[in-house]
């Protein structure tokens, strides 16, 4: 017998446009900042749960605080010395971090994580269905790439007047599609001699030739506001869940679900789950606690990523990378990245990418990066790791892309469409 908690970070039920609307910030969020959605996912054994418990008793014991009486939450624990992420932690968080993963990794506690990029449900709602329409009929040949394409122009470079159309429910889907084209024709134009935007200029120009051929196909829908997807974060859980079937032969064995306040049950009993037990308080659960403190780490690191890496609106020619001070560390961070990277990949389904993938792969890239070192004498000799994980980044991102195309061929040979592929239930929406 499993038992599985669920935390999450970023939580918004409804998707908004940024009320005070800037290049940095777009979409109106929380405290944490969070334009993806994070959500992990842990599974304990019976047989070893109590150890576990235990073990996990003593570092928070352990770890000082003002008040040992209430519960440690991992927000806390993060709340300073996190400019550049867990680089410069310090030593005292460093070691509960490092204890935790390796008492997760000791008892071979298995492990899920997963990001839903905001803008890409806000996209979907109007263009879904129209695009994945498209591949079916052939105009569009990857079909996964426009729409990662879109939901990267809104995230980044859309001025605020489209974004509030995106969202403007009085706005027809012809009406914004228009609007759409005429202002990639005029980045387009701006910035057609920006080498660092070559691939991505290109694209945009695929975009606005298939956009202006096929917009009369564009049917209108009804929204009053952009809802959370809920069916992605099912999805993800699917897919793990059939992994652990297979490699941790879960098929046929009891297995309790522990969804944490604000995570609604979605029918998660019809993946396999014996019990699934909804609106469940941290305080009664350490397994909650646990995911608690994973989610807060990752989904922080995620944030503070982000926005070091994106670009400087005034010089759009020169490429970011993260500074130097994201890989100035001493040897136990050095060792905490490398425990965190380990333990993450676990499987094929323990790390789940949104069509728009670059906040989750960002943050994967930096760990892999750091970790591909021999030990820490080696990494400590790298002579510019700002450029040597860029470059993984974009090597990273460049496997995501040519999965999007295997993907394609594969649906388009064994259900005639992407389209056909999800309605058979065996692909998520793009």
């Amino acid at each position: 017998m499993s038992y599985v908690y669920i935390d999450e970070k970023g939580p918004q039920e409804t998707i908004r446009i940024a009320k005070d609307f800037s290049h940095e910030k777009r979409l109106n969020l929380a405290d944490d900042n969070m334009s993806s959605y994070v959500a992990n996912l842990f599974s304990v054994k019976n047989s070893v749960k109590g150890k576990v418990e235990d073990e996990y008793k003593k570092i928070i014991n352990g770890f000082e605080r003002q008040n040992k009486s209430s519960e440690l939450k991992g927000q806390q624990i993060l709340k300073s010395h996190f400019n550049y992420g867990i680089a410069n932690m310090h030593t005292k968080e460093v070691n509960f971090y490092t204890e935790l993963l390796k008492i997760l990794i000791e008892n071979d506690c298995s492990n899920l994580c997963f990001a839903i990029s905001k803008f890409s449900i806000v996209v979907n709602v109007r263009f879904s269905k129209w695009l994945l329409e498209l591949q079916r009929d052939r105009h569009i040949h990857n079909v996964h790439l426009i729409k990662y394409s879109i939901t990267k122009f809104f995230e980044i470079e859309s001025s605020q007047e489209l974004n509030e159309l995106l969202f403007d429910n009085n706005i027809s889907n012809k009406e914004f599609i228009s609007a759409l084209i005429k202002e990639l024709k005029e980045f387009i134009d701006i910035h057609s001699r920006n080498k660092r935007m070559e691939m991505q200029i290109s694209e945009y120009k695929n975009m606005v030739k298939v956009f202006k051929q096929h917009k009369h196909r564009l049917s209108e829908i009804d929204f009053d506001e952009v809802q959370f997807d809920w069916e992605q974060f099912k999805w993800s859980i699917d897919l793990w869940v059939t992994e652990n079937k297979v490699v941790n032969n879960w098929e046929g064995e009891e297995n309790q679900l522990f969804l944490d306040e604000g995570i609604p049950d979605l029918g998660f009993s019809e993946l396999g789950f014996t019990d699934v037990l909804k609106g469940q308080e941290s305080h009664q659960h350490i397994g909650l606690q646990i995911t608690d403190m994973l989610v807060a780490l990752i989904g922080k690191q995620i944030t503070k990523m982000g926005s070091a890496l994106r670009y400087d609106a005034e010089n759009p020619s020169v490429t970011t990378n993260l500074p130097k001070e994201w890989f100035e560390m001493d040897e136990e961070n050095y060792k905490l990245i490398c425990l965190l990277n380990k333990y993450l990949n676990q499987g094929q389904y323990s790390l789940i990418y949104d069509t728009f993938f670059d906040d989750l792969l960002i943050f994967t890239s930096y760990l892999e990066y750091i970790s591909s070192f021999a030990n820490y004498y080696d990494f400590k000799k790298g002579l510019n790791h700002s450029k040597g994980c860029r470059d993984k980044m974009m090597s990273d991102s460049e496997i995501r892309w040519l999965k999007f195309i295997e993907i394609t061929k594969v649906c388009n040979d064994l259900f005639g469409s992407v389209l056909g592929a999800i309605n058979e239930g065996e692909l998520k929406n793009i």
